[in-house]
């Protein structure tokens, strides 16, 4: 049995599968002649397009992104002008320019049109009988094949209205969804957040070139089928429709495998067109590499036509033009305009369809088998029911494991084995900066796939991305840039009927099969505005500050000129002014249903005063767009993260504590602040420790008394966890060194005179793990809300005018048992994933600085199709970089290393054949005399046994699976570092 790709259909043998990919092509030509002539009848039988010219360097076709030739007349009712055709006064008028019309299909394949939907009378007079081609032999069949090619009528489909493909503001179901207003004032978290840098430091405002693509690399067109069959026949000739129909054929030949490690080699690399033009008419000439356009336009064929959907946006980012906005024609924020003179759109966001994506990951075997973790864990699980290791340990998908789908149905979230667990991430980077600040920002979506293990799921090749939110601001209105994926989500809930191939994970003959496609957002990651934006909470601005929980904050005001009279909440236990102190455990927890009470509450207020208090009593601007997906529980589908939380705001607030310089409470008199040579020593012994501390354990650490700034988390996590212990002792006073630094059963256990100064170095040890019981989850709740209810004793001592001491990420601490129980532990929701997505994003963004945001919409759309075609080829090296190891007695090495039986590698520097001195030959002797057992043997006699001419000396070796590395000591004295 032969199985049709573009059709699905089962044939008994190859024959009968060209015979039915014969039939389509037939029934396509015939339309396609028909609609040709149409058209020239239509146009009066004049030549509209010369010489087939129709796309030259400084010229463009009616439906670009660019003037119009002079030579091509437009579709309307005017008056004729250009070369001075008439048009019939019954050609209908053109769209509105920006309007929500498909332009240009860009994935049209004569055998995925849908040639059931055509009508009769369209193809009726040019092929009368299709199932007449049964009675076709071999022969007829390739005679039938090299007529279609020399048939001068014939030309390649150069873009039918029959299928849309890209989507240009394609019409969306959700039209409404609550905005979040006037930003809320926002002050920094950390010391991070708020650095000054100097305005000469900064770099400018990023302005993009917005003017019509054209031929040179930097433009970086993604061009249609139109104008890629204009720019084969301008640059081929005749030859272009056979290159044309290559691109759509179906077998995959020597050819397309090498193209495509070529492609895969150019979006791990980002070189420029000019590279792999170089590449591929002088080194690679042998290879036969297709041009660049074509190659690419192969790879969306290859990954069965993904293409992105395309929406006009603010110019500002502030919001996309669609659903509600969909008809406007100035931003709702900022007023700007949305098209250019000429109706063009002034920026666009670019949209890729989750579903093929998700499709994708079912076409091949070994794919499939690594999906089915989460249905192992769930096995895992029944034998250790006590023990949190994944966020399928977690309340949230437990709870989804009881829960009905529909109420009427049976089926329940993640009942089949296919059903897919997702999380979201989001965070903005900055794309150009000199230092720090930045003028030009983007937002990339991506989701985390939980169905694969915890070790693989966070690799870039295993991330999903559906776009990225351009510049050069932050938005305002998310939630319109997230309408198109919380559709696909709606969608996959109720199932999407997919393909899988065969594996041995399904009981299933045949090549392939037909299953339901599930999918289930369940959590939403990344750092605390990101959550903020997408959630639509208002923060420090409210009453109630915590996404958590609803104690209510103390009103500070600020009293920095820049942000003077702004009022914000900070969040103490314990107000300044209140007579009973609250304890961790009084704290009242926020729920689903008390959420959609207060989004209910929202949407009955008539008025905007009342509105508006409500919101800041609740903390809460609006319903967010997640409460149309019942698989989110939106008061714990957002936990607090680790990296953003302890490593890039606690600890960095905490050194600015001890320098006394912390926001406007810290003073040079406070005990526990150092004095400046203190730090200066500190600062100097971190940078010298670097040359003793691995590499594999932390990269370089600056000076954290003057480059602090220079510090991320990694760098943040390692000083505090082995670094600090060590510098802070003797120097900070005894009770807050104990506070920060010292574990609870460091003291004796009969002590009353002290508190159990509990250590936030050892509440990141026991957050930091992989797994952890229920019952070390309560004992890290107990030190959590020990150190807390210290910390504001120490730092905060009640006093109102050391308020900003109580930050949000402070009380946020004693949240994280809390998410633990709900999400699993902090491992699997922290956004390092996300951070490393965005530096993998700088390489694209900074190759190209004319087109950024198109470069990176081609990024992200190119990289898709190539993760689809690397599963359903089988072709896991497009999308992970070639490794040089191999595997050998079960260890990877390298090709400049050797292994034997006793599992001790062997490397570089090699010297053979190596020459002892006397010494190290008698010393060897007498090593083999008892290992060996050799009795009766003299030293003479063994040592002459010895094959001292075969001896291989080796500069370094290592013990297999993950052991010890050893070096000679030479390379030590040589080493750099």
């Amino acid at each position: 049995m032969v199985y049709c790709r573009c059709c699905g259909g089962v044939f008994e043998n190859a024959q009968r599968l060209r015979r039915h990919h014969l039939k389509r092509r037939q029934r396509v030509i015939a339309l396609l002649n028909a609609q040709d002539a149409a058209q020239n009848a239509n146009a009066g039988g004049a030549n509209l397009l010369p010489n087939n010219n129709f796309h030259l360097p400084n010229a463009g076709l009616a439906d670009h992104h660019g003037p119009a030739p002079d030579d091509i007349p437009f579709d309307h009712n005017g008056p004729p002008f250009g070369n001075g055709l008439d048009l019939p006064h019954n050609n209908p008028a053109p769209l509105v320019p920006g309007g929500n019309a498909p332009v240009l299909a860009a994935e049209v394949d004569w055998r995925d049109i849908d040639l059931d939907a055509l009508g009769a009378e369209e193809i009726g007079e040019y092929y009368n009988d299709p199932d007449d081609l049964d009675d076709l032999d071999n022969q007829e069949l390739m005679e039938g094949l090299e007529i279609d090619n020399e048939d001068d009528a014939f030309e390649p489909p150069p873009h039918p209205q029959l299928r849309p493909g890209v989507l240009r503001n394609p019409p969306v179901m959700i039209d409404n969804w609550d905005l979040v207003g006037e930003a809320d004032f926002s002050p920094p978290e950390s010391i991070i957040d708020d650095a000054s840098i100097a305005g000469d430091e900064q770099d400018p405002d990023f302005i993009e070139h917005n003017g019509p693509p054209g031929w040179n690399p930097d433009e970086v067109p993604d061009m249609d089928d139109v104008d890629l069959l204009a720019f084969l026949r301008e640059v081929m000739g005749d030859l272009a429709d056979e290159e044309w129909i290559d691109i759509f054929e179906r077998d995959v030949s020597e050819t397309d495998r090498k193209t495509l490690k070529c492609l895969a080699a150019r979006l791990r690399g980002h070189f420029s067109r000019e590279i792999y033009d170089e590449l591929r008419l002088n080194v690679c000439k042998e290879l036969g590499l297709p041009s660049d356009f074509v190659a690419w336009r192969r790879l969306k064929v290859l990954a069965r036509g993904l293409e992105s959907r395309a929406y006009d946006c603010c110019i500002n980012s502030c919001c996309c033009f669609l659903g509600k906005f969909a008809n406007d024609v100035e931003c709702y924020f900022c007023n700007e305009p949305r098209h250019k003179a000429d109706g063009q759109p002034r920026r666009v966001f670019h949209y890729t369809p989750l579903i093929p994506q998700l499709i994708g990951l079912f076409q091949n075997a070994d794919s499939i088998k690594s999906m089915r973790y989460r249905a192992k864990h769930e096995a895992h699980r029944a034998q250790h029911p006590d023990l949190i290791e994944d966020v399928f340990d977690g309340e949230i998908y437990r709870t989804l494991r009881r829960t009905r789908l529909k109420v009427d149905n049976p089926y329940r979230y993640f009942d089949s084995l296919d059903d897919i667990a997702l999380g979201l991430g989001t965070d903005g980077f900055t794309l150009f900066k000199q230092r720090h600040k930045g003028c030009s920002t983007a937002w990339p979506l991506i989701l985390v796939n939980y169905n694969l293990h915890p070790s693989v799921r966070t690799k870039l090749e295993n991330v999903i991305c559906v776009g990225v939110i351009p510049g050069p601001k932050e938005c305002k209105d998310i939630n319109s840039f997230l309408v198109p994926l919380i559709e696909e989500l709606e969608q996959l809930a109720q199932g999407v009927t997919a393909s899988k191939v065969a594996s041995e994970e399904d009981n299933f003959e045949g090549d392939g099969a037909e299953f339901i496609l599930r999918a289930f957002l369940i959590i939403l990651f990344g750092d605390i505005p990101a959550i903020s934006k997408l959630l639509l909470l208002k923060g420090q601005n409210a009453i109630s500050p915590c996404r958590t929980c609803t104690h209510s904050g103390t009103p500070y005001t600020l009293r920095r000129p820049e942000h003077a009279n702004k009022i914000i909440y900070y969040i103490p236990l314990t107000g300044p002014e209140d007579l009973r102190p609250i304890r961790p455990e009084d704290l009242m927890y926020r729920t689903h249903r008390t959420m959609l009470r207060s989004y209910n509450d929202l949407d009955a207020a008539t008025r905007v005063g009342v509105r508006e208090e409500i919101s800041k009593n609740c903390g809460l601007h609006g319903r967010p767009i997640f409460a149309r997906l019942g698989s989110i529980d939106l008061s714990s589908c957002a936990p607090y993260e680790m990296m953003h939380l302890i490593f890039e705001n606690l600890v960095p607030n905490m050194i600015e504590h001890w320098k006394g310089s912390f926001k406007w409470v810290g003073q040079r008199e406070d005990p526990y602040a150092l004095g400046g040579n203190q730090w200066k020593v500190i600062g100097e012994l971190t940078q010298a420790a670097t040359r003793t501390i691995p590499a594999q354990f932390v990269g370089t650490l600056p000076n954290i008394d003057i480059d602090m700034g220079l510090y991320k988390a990694e760098a943040f996590s390692f000083w505090f966890t082995f670094i600090g212990p060590i510098l802070l002792n003797g120097r900070l006073p005894r009770e807050h060194y104990r506070h920060v630094i010292c574990s609870s059963f460091n003291q004796p256990a009969d002590s009353n005179n002290l508190r159990h100064y509990l250590s936030m170095r050892e509440i990141v040890i026991w957050c930091l793990q992989f797994e952890i019981s229920s019952d070390e989850v309560d004992e890290l709740e107990r030190m959590v809300n020990e150190w807390v209810v210290d910390y504001e004793r120490l730092y905060y001592d009640h006093d109102h005018d050391r308020l900003p001491a109580c930050v949000l990420t402070i009380h946020a601490l004693l949240h994280i048992p809390y998410y633990i129980r709900k999400t699993g532990p902090l491992s699997t929701t922290w956004s390092f994933v996300v951070e490393r997505f965005c530096g993998y994003l700088l390489r694209p963004a900074l190759a190209n600085r004319v087109r950024v945001y198109e470069y990176l919409d081609n990024f992200i759309r190119r990289r898709a199709q190539m993760q689809i075609v690397s599963r359903s080829l089988n072709m896991p090296e497009l999308i992970t970089r070639p490794s040089p190891l191999t595997v050998e007695h079960g260890e990877l090495i390298s090709t400049k290393e050797e292994i034997y039986e006793f599992h001790y590698v062997l490397g570089l520097p090699v010297k053979k054949p190596y020459r002892p001195t006397m010494q190290t030959r008698r010393q060897i002797t007498r090593y083999f005399g008892p290992v060996e057992g050799w009795p009766g043997v003299t030293f003479r006699e063994l040592h002459g046994r010895l094959a001292w001419d075969t001896m291989i000396r080796y500069g370094r070796f290592r013990m297999a699976s993950g052991g010890d590395r050893v070096r000679v000591a030479a390379l030590i004295k040589e080493d750099s570092v």
